[in-house]
């Protein structure tokens, strides 16, 4: 089965809360692999299903905070 690409913009991102983000979401079940680009505010999971339960989890972990899923064609 193959993995769908799921874009989110994060507040308040940096490169040190950005490796926390990464290592809390690679930890969920279901995570194939996590982008962060703590410059543009976004992060990219491949995953086989919508990961924002687990995005807004793992941002409070980080303490940053989920702004808004991301289509992919408007960027």
């Amino acid at each position: 089965m193959f993995e769908n690409t799921y874009l989110y913009l994060i507040d308040s991102l940096n490169k040190d809360n950005a490796i926390i983000l990464k290592k809390a979401l690679e930890t969920v079940p279901g995570v194939k692999s996590v982008a962060v680009s703590p410059l543009k505010g976004l992060v990219e999971i491949k995953a086989k299903t919508d990961m924002t339960d687990s995005l807004k989890l793992a941002c409070s972990v980080a303490k940053v905070k989920l702004r808004t899923k991301v289509n992919r064609g408007k960027i």
